[in-house]
């Protein structure tokens, strides 16, 4: 009986954890299509939002009921187990009927009556209170375990209108996503010319998107440099870097607020630059 409920209990957590997972990705879709349901009606995406929803549904119905299901057979084996157990105890008491009291034997019989329902609930809160440690360890995990950004070492003074020109070189750039990781980019070296537009061209996993990564700060660089207007980003923190570069995404996203929130989130621009800015791109 041991090993089923090792067994048991080990089965129990996964699906438990499958379950949690299920419900987090269905919290987050109702939670984005409330907040984005104007979006939503303008582009008339409601129907692919509801099959969507209706999809993530049955994905946590589905852990849901094979969570019941164990826990249905778990009460069924206990109840079996507490009928064996009770059919020994009178089988003793008939046996030795004069060495028993009337009163200890019925006491026994409701202690083993509980038992199942008992172990039950011991089961559930065990299996719950382990999931729930399990999910602490790996936040703990993700906080220790996830690398910090590295600070620049020297801290280079930029003009306040940099990069005014927008000219970008890279030089013999060696990156890789990871300290320990292969490089993702070897030995890249081109240079943009300021008013040049540039298309970056290749097959999936070329190193587009880790190029764009590499300009950001985002990704780890061993060798070579990023010049921007003669400057190098390396010694320039990567918070103002990201602040003086701009990306247009394929697909708009607007920030929940106002149309000024959305144009200037950190509310460093006048009111008449940002309508300026609107009037130049006519809107």
């Amino acid at each position: 009986m041991s090993l089923v409920l090792t067994l048991l209990r080990s089965a129990y957590i996964e699906v438990r954890l499958l379950e949690i997972e299920a419900k987090s990705r269905l919290y987050t879709h109702f939670i984005e299509s409330v907040a984005g349901a104007s979006t939503i009606r303008a582009f008339g995406w409601q129907s692919e939002y509801r099959q969507r929803n209706s999809h993530l549904i049955d994905r946590a119905r589905r852990a849901a009921y094979l969570q019941n299901s164990i826990q249905t057979w778990l009460g069924f084996a206990l109840d079996v187990l507490t009928i064996i157990i009770a059919t020994v105890l009178v089988a003793v008491v008939m046996t030795w009927k004069d060495e028993f009291s009337g009163g200890n034997v019925g006491v026994s019989l409701v202690m083993v009556m509980t038992f199942s329902s008992t172990l039950m609930r011991m089961m559930k809160t065990w299996t719950k209170m382990e999931s729930s440690v399990g999910a602490v360890t790996r936040v703990k995990h993700f906080i220790m375990e996830t690398e910090s950004e590295k600070v620049a070492a020297s801290t280079a003074e930029v003009a306040q209108d940099w990069p005014a020109r927008g000219r970008i070189e890279f030089k013999d750039l060696i990156a890789a996503h990871a300290p320990a990781a292969e490089p993702v980019i070897k030995g890249l070296a081109f240079t943009i010319k300021p008013s040049k537009h540039l298309a970056i061209c290749g097959r999936s996993g070329c190193g587009k998107t880790s190029t764009m990564l590499a300009l950001l700060g985002m990704i780890d660089t061993r060798q070579g440099k990023i010049m921007i207007d003669d400057v190098d980003i390396s010694h320039v923190q990567s918070s103002q870097v990201r602040a003086r570069l701009n990306v247009v995404p394929q697909d708009p996203l607007l920030i929940p607020g106002t149309v000024r929130f959305n144009m200037d989130p950190l509310g460093k621009s006048s009111d008449n630059d940002i309508i300026r800015a609107l009037e130049r791109v006519k809107l």
